[in-house]
């Protein structure tokens, strides 16, 4: 997907390569990634997608001898599964304000609040007849994106009527707690229940320590955005 950029342009210094990437590659790989983006067992999707921005972030100038997980952190960018489901949260909250439609009006995403629980989305179930459904149900939106909204802090989700710009700031200071350590750069420190590498948030999330990090504090979320302009 990146390869014709390349070709395009020559330079590979880190500023111009960066804009290169935010104008003419990355929102192709984001689009519509709230709609449909692999599930967080989709390994196969997941690397597939993450790979263009892996070989991309490799041909920067100054990223030699650096892993995939180093380079994000030396370029301040976010994995793209990262990303991608920093978007469904976002969406989710936005359905929640009803500042956009629900997804649908027989299947629409619901909320429910109990007491200590705070606000959970009520992950939809539907009735299953064959693998395929299964698979499609498994990266649709109403599933996954409320597997996310689950997974994050009380304080987080039971946040209602800030702007869409504030919400952002205090998800990014927890998301920050959450490393960010995509599985093909051959780290996988954190697995999902069947002991695989993962990097999604609901599994990096679970881990004892990150939990605790996310946890602590949780009622003080405010602070400044952890996306710096490399990405947004």
């Amino acid at each position: 997907m990146s390869s014709w950029a390349l070709r395009t342009f020559t330079t590979r210094k880190k500023d111009p390569m960066a804009t290169i990437w935010n104008s003419q590659v990355r929102p192709v790989l984001d689009y519509c990634s709230p709609l449909w983006s692999p599930c967080p067992t989709d390994f196969k999707n997941i690397d597939l997608l993450e790979g263009v921005q892996k070989a991309f972030t490799r041909r920067i100038e100054g990223m030699e001898g650096l892993n995939y997980a180093q380079r994000l952190k030396e370029l301040k960018m976010n994995s793209v599964q990262r990303r991608q489901e920093r978007y469904k949260i976002l969406y989710i909250y936005k359905i929640k304000e009803q500042l956009v439609p629900n997804i649908s009006d027989t299947h629409g995403l619901q909320f429910s609040q109990r007491g200590r629980h705070g606000c959970k989305c009520v992950v939809p179930s539907y009735p299953l007849y064959q693998n395929k459904a299964v698979t499609a149900r498994n990266s649709s939106f109403a599933l996954t994106a409320s597997s996310l909204w689950n997974t994050l802090p009380r304080s987080i989700r039971n946040i209602s009527g800030l702007s869409v710009d504030s919400f952002k700031r205090k998800l990014d200071k927890q998301l920050k707690k959450c490393p960010d350590e995509p599985r093909c750069s051959a780290i996988g420190l954190y697995i999902d229940m069947h002991g695989r590498s993962s990097n999604s948030i609901t599994h990096v999330a679970k881990n004892p320590q990150v939990k605790r990090n996310m946890e602590d504090g949780e009622d003080d979320v405010g602070g400044l955005p952890m996306w710096p302009s490399f990405i947004c």
